[in-house]
């Protein structure tokens, strides 16, 4: 797979991910990364408190400029609580 960019602007490049919205093959120069969802699952085991997961998501630069909210944070996602 191609990277969209770089075919709009001529260019050919290999496409190392994909925009989790659209779609599009990305390269690495046209590659935004953010957080995707945040996923919030009961603990096993001796805690039973809630555990917050961030997911890591790669979009377009046109589709993360349409995000809101925590999805158009950058990556490093928080620091993640609880017991491993």
């Amino acid at each position: 797979m191609r990277c969209l960019d770089c075919a709009v602007t001529g260019l050919v490049a290999e496409a190392s991910a994909t925009c989790v919205d659209c779609g599009a093959g990305l390269c690495r120069n046209h590659l935004v990364l953010g957080h995707r969802e945040r996923e919030v699952r009961a603990s096993e085991g001796f805690e039973t408190g809630m555990d917050e997961r961030w997911s890591r998501a790669a979009r377009c630069r046109e589709c993360a400029r349409t995000c809101s909210g925590q999805e158009a944070v950058p990556w490093p996602a928080p620091q993640e609580t609880g017991s491993q």
